[in-house]
């Protein structure tokens, strides 16, 4: 026990000489709040890291270099003898700025680096959702690796907010049901971060006992959902003959027969919601908009488009508006909104709108 002891103590050392090695090497910048770091690795690859506070640099720089690095690398004696003299005369500008000078140009020979190295990560998601990045990054006109960095870097920016207001469990849970949402064949795919979005992934996977796989996986699912363009996407992913096939399928259930579909689907006793989803009054969330796809034999798509054509043909005047002057609704309204005004009992509403979770 005791040689397992030393040997971990020698180990610790080592960690301990080398990061004072780098927080005498590297290059450190603070500008309005964002301090950044910069330091050339053995393999000519730079770090650089970026971080709020100085507190949340050193444990990002850290975590970086003993993920990247399998044990610290040997320090070249001047080196050494620098790092303990700078160490020792409490950081001299003075000194650092020197021992910079004296190794500039072998570094200089040695870092073949223009850019820092990207963060791969493999997803597990349905073909179907990476299809909708990639048809999404085709309208902007850039890469799906460009498009899942933004996903993924905008659902990260929520994700601590989310965990405030709510349990961990159920932020995952939610994640978890929109990414279960897009169904058909598996399809795994690499994303490429940042370095920094990378470490954030890293460090959020750490914390909450996650893979970094899934965390990106539900971050790109999140995106989708609050991204104007992934509906537009799927509403016209499908063929004419689709749209003609989904409104044959919702005709039966007009009227006192959308009871039947709406116990189908899990709605319940909720005929007149079902009725303003099939009219197209009422936006359907994909959870069950792709239940109601299961149950009438049809593509989600063309089922999205066809409640479109389907509100689109009624809008005649209301001539019943409060005030004696004809009215047209030209916009549906959201699942929300149209949960709400049916004033249900706080549980069954709950119930309803966590179908756009």
């Amino acid at each position: 026990m005791k040689s397992d002891i030393n040997l971990a103590s020698t180990s610790l050392r080592d960690w301990a000489e080398y990061l004072l090695h780098v927080s005498t090497e590297a290059s450190f910048r603070t500008e309005r709040g964002r301090h950044e770091f910069s330091f050339g690795l053995p393999n000519g690859e730079e770090l650089n890291v970026v971080a709020d506070t100085p507190d949340q640099l050193a444990k990002k720089v850290m975590a970086e270099l003993t993920d990247m690095l399998a044990s610290p690398p040997s320090i070249p004696e001047h080196s050494r003898k620098e790092s303990c003299s700078t160490a020792d005369s409490q950081g001299s500008q003075k000194e650092t700025t020197t021992m910079r000078s004296n190794d500039q140009a072998a570094m200089q020979a040695s870092k073949t680096y223009t850019k820092a190295k990207q963060v791969t990560v493999g997803v597990s998601s349905s073909r179907a959702m990476y299809e909708v990045v990639a048809s999404i990054a085709a309208k902007r006109g850039l890469s799906a690796s460009n498009v899942t960095r933004e996903l993924v870097q905008q659902s990260l920016e929520s994700f601590y907010a989310q965990i405030d207001n709510q349990s961990p469990q159920q932020v995952f849970e939610n994640y978890e049901r929109k990414l279960q949402s897009y169904e058909g064949e598996p399809y795994q795919w690499m994303a490429r971060l940042d370095p920094d979005l990378g470490m954030d992934i890293k460090l959020a996977a750490q914390e909450f006992k996650r893979s970094a796989s899934q965390i990106v996986g539900f971050f790109v699912a999140e995106g989708l959902s609050l991204c104007a363009e992934t509906q537009e996407v799927l509403e016209c992913d499908c063929s004419s003959e689709e749209v003609v096939k989904a409104l044959a399928a919702i005709e039966p259930f007009n009227g006192v027969k959308a009871k039947r579909l709406a116990k189908n689907v899990g709605l319940g006793e909720q005929r007149g919601l079902m009725n303003q989803v099939l009219a197209g009054a009422v936006l359907v969330p994909r959870r069950l908009l792709e239940a109601l796809s299961t149950r009438l034999g049809v593509t989600a798509p063309s089922l999205s488009q066809a409640f479109q054509l389907r509100f689109n043909d009624s809008l005649t005047p209301a001539f019943k508006a409060p005030d004696g002057s004809p009215s047209v609704c030209v916009k549906s309204k959201t699942w929300r909104e149209g949960v709400e005004a049916l004033q249900l009992p706080k549980e069954e509403e709950q119930r309803l709108l966590a179908f756009e979770d």
